[in-house]
């Protein structure tokens, strides 16, 4: 439901679902511009730290729609702060509520 959510929030012709979700070094959802060079990255969930990293060196922009229960640990919270030094990476958190269903009244809290 989450990577359905991201195609609509990042709606663009180019934008591409990947090739799926146990696909290592692909994102759930990309956008390459004419030549080939991917312009956004988009994971959905709780990326490893290690692949969030080989995105941030690979895309020009990298957005984390972050949700599920192990961001609310401590261990979330210092994974995110690693994700502030990825230069072009953007981490979006969306309630549990939303990323189980989203109602159009949820939509807009996913932030």
């Amino acid at each position: 439901m989450v990577r359905l959510l991201a195609f609509v929030l990042f709606a663009d012709p180019r934008l591409a679902f990947g090739k799926g979700l146990s696909t290592e070094g692909e994102p759930d959802l990309w956008l390459h511009d004419p030549t080939g060079v991917i312009e956004l990255w988009i994971d959905v969930g709780l990326p490893d730290e290690r692949e969030l990293r080989k995105a941030c060196g690979r895309a020009r922009q990298v957005v984390v729609l972050a949700y599920g229960a192990a961001r609310r640990s401590s261990g979330g919270r210092r994974t995110q702060e690693r994700w502030r030094g990825c230069r072009a990476c953007a981490c979006w958190r969306c309630p549990t509520k939303t990323a189980s269903g989203c109602s159009a009244s949820q939509r807009a809290r996913c932030r």
